[in-house]
């Protein structure tokens, strides 16, 4: 109610999920929230098979639903970084 009156929301944002008891019971109170209407926002990342595994449980049934976003390394990117530290760096 407080996040309302002051026109805020909060994101959580969670790196390297995985499918463990702690994540189990923290979703199913960010599902309380959800069922609540408060104006919170989750972001996971990790392993696809780890946050498959996460996902594809039923319950709690928001990120069983949740859009999924496979996301693909960047091949320049990796490239460039990869230059930098084997042939750049050499020299140094």
């Amino acid at each position: 109610a407080a996040l309302a009156v002051h026109q805020k929301r909060v994101l959580i944002t969670i790196d390297e999920a995985t499918s463990t008891e702690r994540m189990r019971v923290f979703a199913a109170q960010f599902q309380t929230y959800l069922q609540k209407n408060y104006d919170v926002f989750l972001l996971m990342a990790g392993l696809v098979e780890n946050t498959s595994e996460l996902q594809n449980e039923k319950s709690p049934e928001f990120l069983y639903r949740a859009l999924k976003i496979e996301m693909k390394p960047h091949v320049r990117n990796l490239g460039c970084g990869y230059f930098y530290v084997f042939v750049l760096r050499r020299g140094e």
